[in-house]
């Protein structure tokens, strides 16, 4: 059950900041760092907004490609796990699908999306966004970011591929050392 919902969050977790783009990964991470670190900005406090912002980050996301870069990512990320185990998910491919179909679904979650833009985003900083979008080149990595979105995913599968044997050691080793304090938890304690 566990493992069922680490691979859920993951894949949830995976999908929403792929959505933002590969680029943006980086920005949406050190957002959530600083938030993390009580670094927030004065918008980050800034909890209702009105429907004048949220028709500008919508139209940003349609502009942006935000719903076709969501949908291919998580179509992708059901994907990594079959390749990856594909005797436990590929009968799953289906149940995966229908559920990230009904609770991932762009236009369930996208006001969710939109509040996250809008705490780290002006309305007028998004206006810029939308200009920029607007442009030849907006518009071509607005194409694109599916693509680079699923390339992307593969190149850090491939990473992890090529040490995974390590990956799995750290990971026992990890459980080995907690099992042995929870078998003997008075070796905490110090005398």
């Amino acid at each position: 059950m566990k493992k069922e919902f680490i691979l859920i969050s993951a894949i949830a977790a995976g999908s929403v900041f792929s959505t933002f783009g590969a680029d943006n990964q980086t920005a949406a991470s050190a957002a959530i760092n600083a938030a993390a670190d009580g670094k927030t900005s004065v918008e980050a406090t800034k909890t209702e907004y009105s429907p004048e912002d949220y028709q500008v980050v919508y139209e940003l996301f349609d502009i942006g490609g935000v719903k076709a870069t969501h949908e291919a990512m998580l179509k992708e990320s059901i994907e990594v796990q079959i390749r990856n185990n594909p005797v436990v998910f590929a009968p799953l491919r289906k149940v995966l699908t229908d559920f990230f179909n009904k609770y991932l679904n762009y236009e369930d979650i996208k006001k969710e999306y939109a509040d996250l833009y809008l705490e780290y985003f002006t309305p007028a900083e998004i206006k810029e966004l939308i200009a920029f979008y607007r442009t030849e080149t907006g518009k071509k990595i607005a194409r694109l970011q599916p693509t680079l979105g699923v390339r992307g995913a593969k190149i850090g599968e491939n990473a992890v591929k090529k040490h995974l044997p390590e990956l799995r050691e750290a990971v026992r080793a990890a459980f080995n050392e907690k099992n042995k304090a929870v078998q003997n938890p008075a070796s905490d304690v110090k005398k």
